[in-house]
């Protein structure tokens, strides 16, 4: 997407807080309402005027989610579009994102205690999954897409994995499973949303893409056959199609 955008409109991208190039924040911190926060907070920095139009995938559509909660007022004013791809506002069983995070042997069956016991030995999380980086990778490949897919693809998600701490995975466990938005992703109906997913996605399902659907009025839903969690990459030509009539409608939207 950042490729195929380059050049055409403006676009701002960030790491969450305590992921990637992002500082660390306080344990307390780690949930989606506090996202939100940061999210208006990179918008006030970097785009203080003019219209917007967010794109989030996974725990960045979760942000957005967040966001239209606390900041209503902004949709159709700033914020003149919107696209969730492979997310949920709310029933998702956390446990089930952190099978690429962690050994397979200890990914069944995990609960918020066994996750706190981990994030306390973190670094041996983190040691185990680079010394048995060859099943990781295979687990992750199994996880995150839904076709077979180019051995670069694994690999990019596979170090994008490895690069963020078991502790921060730990941290944010309990706000993913409180999410409890579903009542509250209404108000996205104030502009054109797109809700993009791959109909085998095992992490976040399908089946909480026609949930979205179902709750924000005249939203679309774009189901991508066969793509798993990853279909930004696994079906970029239909997902950048799809975020190319966005942008035209909310253009259109933004005209009136």
């Amino acid at each position: 997407q950042r490729a195929a955008f380059r050049g055409l409109v403006r676009t701002v991208f960030y790491d969450q807080r305590s992921h990637g190039r992002s500082g660390r924040g306080s344990i307390v911190e780690g949930t989606i309402d506090q996202l939100g926060r940061d999210l208006k907070s990179v918008l006030d920095a970097v785009v203080p005027d003019g219209p917007i139009v967010l794109v989030g995938h996974s725990m960045g559509g979760m942000t957005i989610v967040a966001l239209a909660e606390q900041h209503p007022e902004l949709l159709g004013d700033r914020i003149t579009g919107v696209a969730l791809i492979s997310t949920t506002a709310g029933g998702l069983d956390p446990s089930r994102l952190l099978f690429p995070m962690v050994p397979s042997r200890i990914g069944t069956g995990l609960t918020g205690g066994t996750i706190r016991t981990l994030a306390r030995g973190h670094r041996a999380v983190d040691g185990a999954r680079r010394l048995g980086r060859s099943l990781a990778t295979v687990i992750t490949d199994a996880f995150a897409f839904g076709d077979e897919v180019p051995a670069g693809y694994v690999e990019f998600v596979d170090d994008m994995l490895s690069a963020t701490p078991f502790q921060v995975v730990a941290e944010f466990f309990p706000g993913i499973h409180e999410l409890d938005k579903f009542d509250q992703v209404g108000v996205l109906g104030a502009v054109p949303t797109t809700i993009i997913c791959g109909t085998v996605d095992k992490l976040t399902s399908i089946g909480h893409s026609r949930k979205l659907h179902s709750r924000i009025p005249g939203s679309t839903l774009v189901e991508c056959d066969g793509a798993g969690h990853m279909v930004i990459l696994e079906r970029h030509g239909q997902v950048n199609a799809s975020l190319d009539q966005l942008l035209a409608a909310a253009s259109a939207a933004g005209a009136k």
